[in-house]
């Protein structure tokens, strides 16, 4: 993340662009991905992270820069600015599977990431799965996809600790999962609810209106596949 916060406007702003003017799919991930999945802004942001099939990763680059975005970034991992503004997009490229799925390849050389192929649950990037926030419509990565990268992400990115303000758990459940509180959570203690929070995500997924996006089903305890 870069640190310098990007307006709502801004987003939705970027968002309608890259919607006009890139003719390859992109998809949101991350904490604008959050919002726009559980339908209301739950934070501020400081970046806007976004993903995309390697194989359209030569078109993209033309039609990012076509628009005044750049970047000097040549891994799994890119990070463009625009017209000199403090905040950006931050893009992954995914490797596109045979059974049409995604997998993260990161190279024994990349600059950043530990080395390896942390596959995606099935899905993830699906081109029919949009959400939409204060009237823009825009592609999203699936819900069971992003709790697997956040639960993931130390494995990926050595050293990198969870950020307490994009916590995805904490979101879903606390906008979506009302209906499913255990009865009497109020009486246990703070470990006992987070436990009994974590197993009502694991094995009964969210409200109807999350589902339509995808299902918290048994790829939320399945685990990419580590390097060595």
């Amino acid at each position: 993340m870069s640190g310098s916060p990007v307006s709502e406007v801004e987003i939705l702003d970027t968002l309608s662009l890259l919607n006009a003017r890139l003719s390859e799919p992109v998809w949101l991930f991350g904490g604008v991905a959050v919002d726009f999945l559980v339908g209301r802004w739950t934070r501020p942001h400081s970046d806007i992270d976004l993903t995309a099939y390697e194989d359209s990763r030569e078109r993209l680059t033309e039609q990012l820069e076509a628009i005044g975005f750049s970047s000097a970034d040549k891994g799994w991992l890119t990070h463009w600015t625009r017209d000199n503004r403090p905040w950006r997009l931050e893009l992954v490229f995914l490797e596109r599977t045979q059974d049409g799925s995604a997998v993260l390849v990161i190279a024994p050389d990349a600059p950043v990431g530990v080395p390896g192929h942390y596959p995606m649950p099935a899905g993830y990037l699906d081109p029919e799965r949009y959400a939409t926030l204060d009237g823009v419509r825009f592609r999203v990565s699936s819900p069971s996809g992003e709790w697997l990268a956040r639960t993931n992400a130390r494995q990926v990115i050595a050293g990198r600790q969870p950020d307490p303000r994009s916590n995805t758990t904490d979101s879903f459940w606390n906008v979506y999962s009302a209906q499913r509180r255990c009865v009497g959570c109020a009486s246990l203690g703070a470990s006992q609810q987070r436990s009994r929070k974590n197993s009502s995500l694991r094995w009964y997924g969210l409200d109807s209106r999350l589902r339509g996006h995808g299902l918290f089903t048994a790829t939320v305890a399945s685990r990419p596949v580590y390097p060595g």
